[in-house]
């Protein structure tokens, strides 16, 4: 698979083992706003609240959301904390107990956030842990649907794009080709899986569309080639006659 790109991706180290000039993957990138999504929005809504005001390395959500790729969805939770006044870093997750492991982890010794996160609300008698829990065994696996997620790689002609939010109440936007080493798809994929995952979808199963047979219109041809509307009408003919003969 040849990757024509404007951006570099993890996956893009593969190249430097060759490439099939066959298979084209045109990567570019398009954000847009799909409402036709709006019905993963309770899937991709933060339902939950890590952070805690009284602790400068407390954690906050940056972004929750779902990476749609080759056919497949992967759910994600974007957390961000603060390293010093200035900077913070952002940590991408893909599965439950990789998330609730490094809450216990950033919040080891700290009583007060580790408290917060293991108290049951009052009115949903639920936990933040146990809404994180909640937010990956969910019914969202029934829902994903093969076919459906194919016919949106086709419709956006693009093997990856995204749906995500960062506001509960926020429109839910979509990125056609988005960034993978941002997300940390890596944890995921490694380069490899990812490369070949793309190559078999791209070559066997988003259907390449066929060149269109451009039809042109006899006005056209003729336009084309010099002539206009008189020049085969018969008295035009007749009188190229005419000169002719007393030439």
């Amino acid at each position: 698979m040849k990757i024509i790109s404007k951006f570099h991706d993890y996956y893009d180290t593969v190249l430097a083992f060759g490439d099939d000039p066959n298979v084209l993957y045109f990567r570019k990138q398009i954000e847009l706003l799909d409402r036709r999504f709006e019905k993963y929005r309770k899937d991709t809504s933060t339902r939950y609240s890590l952070n805690d005001p009284y602790n400068t390395k407390a954690l906050s959500k940056n972004m929750t959301g779902i990476v749609f790729f080759c056919g497949k969805r992967y759910r994600f939770v974007k957390l961000s904390y603060m390293i010093n006044s200035y900077e913070s870093v952002c940590k991408t997750f893909y599965d439950f107990e990789s998330i609730d492991r490094f809450i216990l982890t950033h919040y080891k010794g700290q009583k007060r956030s580790i408290k917060r996160y293991f108290t049951k609300d009052k009115y949903e008698k639920t936990s933040d842990q146990d809404k994180l829990k909640i937010y990956w065994n969910d019914v969202y696996y029934e829902r994903d649907n093969y076919d459906n997620n194919v016919n949106y790689h086709q419709e956006f002609k693009s093997p990856v794009f995204m749906t995500y939010t960062t506001d509960k109440y926020s429109e839910e936007n979509v990125i056609i080709n988005p960034v993978l080493k941002d997300f940390e798809f890596q944890k995921v994929f490694d380069a490899f899986s990812a490369y070949q995952e793309l190559d078999m979808f791209m070559s066997g199963v988003m259907r390449s569309p066929e060149k269109e047979m451009i039809q042109i219109s006899d006005e056209d041809q003729r336009d084309k080639k010099g002539f206009d509307n008189m020049s085969f009408k018969p008295k035009m003919r007749a009188k190229y006659e005419l000169e002719k003969n007393h030439a």
